[in-house]
């Protein structure tokens, strides 16, 4: 990124829901798949400056983050130590002084509402940026009091395909709401009942989603791959894959059409599995204090290039791309 404002880690999952709109390693059908285990989680360092420059499809001239309503809180030790098995390349222990400046310069910054959709969105346009196709599909009106159908950020794949993440994020650290109830605006969830109204709330967002694809009754919403997204918090379950159906015939049921009308048995209904995947990110905004050790002074203000020194220098920013070497990457990544 310019100037080194922003540096991403971005977890192998992401990219591959955004090259695939898939994680086969999640995918209870894959082999070898896992889909239990904590959800992975990206991670965002960015300076205050570049986080005052992000800006809201619909309000382009408006600063919308920092907030007031934005909570911020320092990533003090336990946060970090919370953080660091997600990042075994970020800031080892051993690097003591490094972690100590780092940690008196950040905050993790916790968001919601509106504001934690416009990160997540801009996060996905630099997914895009990476070659991989991940483009944004804006809505034609602008959500009201959450009556979103469940799609905070609609994204259409290299594949044709689309992906729908619903952001979830929060003013205090700890648990968000159960991914499970937000899979049930998408899809039969267990045989449970489908939000109903639901379809019709993203289909007047997003009409794409009613265009049929083929013959047999199937539109772009029964193929939507659901993704949800903790935001700066910590989803309080280890499932990071949830599994449902969707039969074209019978939209906002809790179950397949009955199989016999005027005594005549109709043709069996088109069942299609659907998947709700779980991830998370975190946000780490460099603020403006300062470091004194030993009556030496550090300015870690956003003018600073110490940071983006020491950070190189530890080996966890190339010089040239303000990214992650490949040696010092885990094998997990």
């Amino acid at each position: 990124m310019p100037e080194g404002e922003v540096l991403l880690f971005l977890h192998r999952d992401h990219l591959n829901l955004a090259a695939d709109g898939a994680i086969p390693d999640v995918d209870k059908d894959a082999p070898g798949s896992d889909p239990s285990g904590q959800p992975i989680r990206s991670m965002a360092i960015l300076s205050a400056a570049t986080l005052r420059s992000i800006r809201a499809p619909e309000a382009p001239d408006m600063v919308i983050l920092p907030d007031l309503e934005t909570p911020q809180v320092p990533f003090d030790d336990p946060v970090l130590n919370a953080i660091r098995p997600y990042f075994p390349d970020l800031l080892a222990s051993e690097q003591d002084t490094l972690a100590e400046m780092f940690s008196r310069s950040a905050r993790h910054m916790l968001a919601y509402n509106r504001r934690a959709e416009v990160i997540w969105g801009w996060l996905g346009d630099h997914i895009n940026s990476l070659g991989i196709p991940f483009n944004a599909l804006a809505p034609t009106t602008i959500p009201a009091n959450g009556n979103d159908g469940g799609v905070d950020d609609l994204r259409r794949l290299a594949s044709g395909g689309l992906v729908a993440t619903q952001v979830k994020g929060g003013k205090t650290w700890g648990n968000t709401c159960y991914p499970a109830q937000e899979a049930k605006k998408l899809f039969s969830v267990d045989g449970g009942q489908v939000v109903a109204r639901a379809f019709d709330q993203r289909a007047v967002l997003y009409p794409t989603l009613k265009q049929p694809i083929g013959t047999e009754g199937i539109i772009e919403d029964d193929l939507l791959v659901g993704h949800f997204l903790a935001f700066g918090k910590r989803y309080p379950g280890t499932d990071r894959l949830i599994r449902g159906k969707t039969w074209p015939a019978a939209r906002g049921t809790s179950g397949p059409p009955a199989q016999r009308q005027n005594r005549q048995r109709d043709p069996a209904p088109l069942e299609i599995d659907r998947r709700f995947y779980i991830t998370g990110l975190d946000v780490i905004v460099l603020d403006d204090p300062e470091y004194r050790d030993r009556g030496v002074r550090v300015d870690l203000s956003t003018a600073s290039n110490q940071p983006k020194r020491l950070l190189s220098e530890a080996g966890l920013l190339s010089k040239t791309s303000y990214d992650v070497p490949a040696p010092a990457r885990s094998p997990k990544w």
